[in-house]
């Protein structure tokens, strides 16, 4: 069994929360927009290869609480659910920032999940061949197929939609797997 799970939220948090913590050290008066994780947009005066050196250091300084993104804490149980489970882990995401995403991955899920686990960068998840799916965004859900299993993650800005199966936490999903 294949199942993707949307990782989105975790990466945008994340990159905000680094944003903030570099308008900070350098003392900058730019405002970072909750929409906004281009770097290289919000700050055209630092060299990509800075920008990526401080990414770098701080996500692995703890600059911010690791806990507190959504579904990291149960993390650690649910991919070893899966893995007894045999289940493929597919983590899907249209975050630009691929080497971001790999180092978080590397950091955070690889140790544990190696042989299971791929990463899809795309906007159109919905494409990506698996069994079953992990997304909270509407626009992705309603281009799913629902002859497979698809769990909705329980936001305010999705609770019009009414298909599939509604979690609030990871470990809810592991019961239909």
């Amino acid at each position: 069994m294949r199942l993707v799970v949307d990782l989105d939220d975790v990466m945008t948090r994340t990159t905000q929360r680094i944003m903030e913590v570099f308008v900070q050290f350098h003392k900058s008066t730019i405002v970072c927009s909750r929409t906004e994780i281009d770097f290289k947009s919000m700050f055209p005066e630092y060299k990509s290869e800075y920008i990526s050196e401080f990414v770098w250091d701080t996500h692995k300084t703890v600059i911010f609480d690791i806990d507190t993104m959504p579904y990291v804490p149960e993390l650690p149980k649910f991919l070893k659910q899966l893995k007894h489970k045999g289940i493929e882990l597919i983590l899907g995401t249209a975050n630009p920032i691929e080497y971001y995403v790999q180092d978080f991955v590397a950091e955070i899920i690889y140790p544990s999940y190696e042989k299971f686990l791929t990463i899809e960068f795309t906007l159109d998840k919905h494409l990506i061949k698996a069994d079953a799916w992990i997304d909270d965004d509407p626009r992705i859900l309603e281009k799913l197929d629902f002859n497979k299993k698809i769990f909705v993650k329980d936001m305010p800005y999705n609770r019009d939609f009414k298909q599939g199966i509604r979690i609030s936490s990871l470990l809810e999903c592991l019961r239909y797997l």
